[in-house]
């Protein structure tokens, strides 16, 4: 078991279930409506927001299009009503560009300088009573 494995820190299903799928990936119609008026270039561009949108939701980064399990992409896809050939991977460009404005969309800025300093501080103060890294780990990233 990895490090990552023993923290909170949440992941992707290897395998999710319908319900799991239902529940953390349906964009609602005011996403939709937000993808629609944020992206350029039609349904791909949609469910590639969409998807980055919804995972950010769930893991609270962006993570590559790779790491995107097929069946969001599938899930996400199917509610939109698009074909299975439908690309959902944005340009460089484009993608820098979403998660510009999903973060605006939630609320969210980027992690920088001052939460690295906190971030510290609170992963100092935490080593003075905790000794097991996957504890730290949680500490750093909450």
């Amino acid at each position: 078991m990895t490090l990552i494995e023993r923290t909170a820190h949440p992941c992707f299903s290897r395998s999710p279930s319908g319900r799991e799928l239902a529940r953390l990936y349906t964009p609602t119609l005011r996403e939709i409506d937000v993808a629609g008026r944020t992206t350029r270039g039609g349904g791909s561009q949609q469910l590639a927001y969409l998807v980055m949108l919804k995972c950010f939701q769930r893991l609270d980064y962006f993570p590559r299009p790779e790491e995107v399990p097929d069946a969001v992409v599938s899930y996400v896809r199917s509610r939109l009503g698009l074909g299975p050939d439908s690309p959902a991977v944005p340009s460089l460009r484009s993608g820098a560009r979403y998660q510009e404005a999903i973060r605006r969309h939630l609320g969210v800025k980027p992690f920088g300088g001052e939460a690295r300093r906190t971030g510290a501080e609170a992963v100092a103060e935490a080593a003075l009573a905790m000794d097991d890294p996957a504890d730290l780990v949680n500490v750093a990233t909450n």
